[in-house]
């Protein structure tokens, strides 16, 4: 998708808290070096932060691995003036780095570094960006490398380790890249799950009149430019909101995926919408085998790589009606119907069984196992991009990053922490008109970000609907 610029990017930004020590404006190159040396560690951990791909435009790309890094294109240093508040510059910054384009890829790594400071005195915390290209890792991938990264901050101050020039040289010795889904466990498919699904991929035309397909929000080659809202609840208003899903037996992704039906069913007109369709990224990491004989010392859920798939959801004309006509156009936060309450936690319970449902499957018929069979992956990709889109939104739940290292043996005053974390996901052309992200930090704030295609949703409808999540998620967590 990259080559035919109908995805970018994704974003993983997290607050960190930087240690007493470092904070006064003379620390200044130290704390720069401090930053380097953690992310070289972070580096030489993940061979997928050292390679290239080649032939990105072809029918069999392949990585290659790379000699040397340059470290002054992959790591920048934005320092705000005093008045510049990071929460207001922050959302404009991970609209422009989600619509970077990865350039030279076969010679340079796909992804980058954008450290955000304040200028002011003894500011307590940097925002650290980490921006990567889809093919080279997942949205997971990104919390692992925060989370390496927040223990490399730790082990790199405490060593007093200065890195020297720009260009990092990376070891000679032959890089063993995390093997893909395929070739980590057997991916098989039934006839009937290949049939169906290239019943569904290549019916002709008039065969696709599926009231959940996303007719609503056609499907626009170009500009690929992403808009981003985003919003966070507190530590206290969460830890209700999960109390609430455990008692409807549900989970926060599908609390959020039976919200937006709400609020899209309220949002755009049933004569264009009548029905709709939302997708939740999966973690192949938790279906997968744990452990393989050849690769021994390799552990999924520890590894930066791509092991993702998608699962969907549909929610028919019946139940849209149904819910259409319980919204009350002066309904807020404190007077929904509870009927309407009720069908939301039935949608709710409904997305979290199938998401259990999938999982229980493991890796037999999935969508990954297909694409073996796909001989033209942009001859795809382009014919898909010329029928209706299909899904309405999707919800990406990455999960809670720890934000203090419980192994660091850093003194607790050297200590470094994350206060807040968010993930961004570019458009992507052919996929879902509207990006839900949901990221939390442990003990801290839960941030939700709403990303779309600018010219495919009125950026009005997005902020009314992302305004519904966030008054709702308040009125369930109070």
């Amino acid at each position: 998708m990259n080559s035919l610029d109908y995805y970018r990017g994704t974003v993983v930004a997290c607050r960190y808290v930087i240690p007493p020590g470092l904070r006064s404006p003379s620390r200044r190159r130290e704390l720069m070096d401090v930053v380097k040396a953690a992310v070289i560690e972070v580096i030489s951990k993940h061979p997928m932060l050292q390679v290239g791909l080649r032939g990105a435009d072809s029918n069999k790309p392949v990585w290659v691995q790379l000699g040397s890094i340059d470290l002054r294109e992959h790591i920048e240093w934005r320092h705000l003036e005093d008045l510049e508040d990071l929460e207001t510059s922050l959302r404009s910054v991970i609209e422009s780095e989600l619509d970077i384009q990865f350039q030279r890829v076969d010679s340079q790594p796909g992804w980058r570094l954008l450290v955000l400071h304040q200028q002011k005195l003894a500011a307590d915390s940097l925002e650290i960006l980490f921006t990567y290209n889809h093919p080279n890792a997942d949205g997971t991938s990104g919390v692992i490398f925060h989370k390496d990264l927040l223990h490399s901050l730790d082990a790199a101050q405490e060593q007093q380790s200065v890195h020297g020039g720009p260009i990092l040289v990376l070891s000679e010795a032959v890089l063993r890249l995390p093997p893909p889904p395929e070739q980590w466990s057997r991916l098989p498919v039934s006839a009937p799950f290949v049939l169906k699904s290239a019943w569904d991929e290549y019916r002709p035309s008039v065969f696709r009149m599926t009231p959940t397909l996303a007719r609503w929000a056609p499907i626009v080659t170009s500009p690929c430019k992403t808009r981003v809202r985003e919003f966070s609840i507190d530590n206290n208003l969460l830890t209700n909101v999960l109390t609430a899903c455990r008692k409807n037996n549900t989970t926060i992704t599908g609390l959020l995926h039976s919200l937006a039906l709400v609020s899209f069913a309220s949002r755009v007109d049933e004569a264009i919408a009548p029905a709709f369709e939302g997708g939740t990224p999966i973690n192949l990491r938790n279906v997968l085998l744990s452990k393989h004989p050849e690769y021994p010392g390799l552990t999924l859920k520890q590894t930066m790589g791509n092991y993702v798939t998608m699962t969907s959801h549909k929610f028919g004309a019946a139940l849209v009606a149904q819910i259409r006509s319980r919204i009350d156009p002066r309904d807020t936060a404190d007077s929904l119907s509870p009927e309407l309450v009720n069908l939301m936690w039935d949608s709710a319970a409904k997305v979290r069984k199938e998401i259990r449902s999938r999982l229980d499957e493991g890796v037999k018929n999935d969508q990954v196992g297909l694409m073996k069979l796909v001989g033209d992956w942009r001859a795809q990709l382009k014919g898909k991009a010329e029928k209706p889109r299909r899904l309405s939104w999707s919800v990406t739940n990455v999960g809670v990053i720890e934000g203090r290292c419980a192994t660091s043996l850093a003194a607790q005053d050297k200590r470094w922490s994350i206060r807040r974390a968010q993930l961004g996901v570019s458009a992507e052309v052919p996929g879902p008109a509207l990006f839900i992200s949901a990221l939390s930090v442990a003990g801290e704030r839960l941030t939700i970000s709403c990303s779309w295609q600018e010219g495919v949703i009125n950026v009005m409808v997005v902020e009314r609907i992302a305004a519904d999540l966030q008054k709702w998620l308040v009125r369930i967590g109070s």
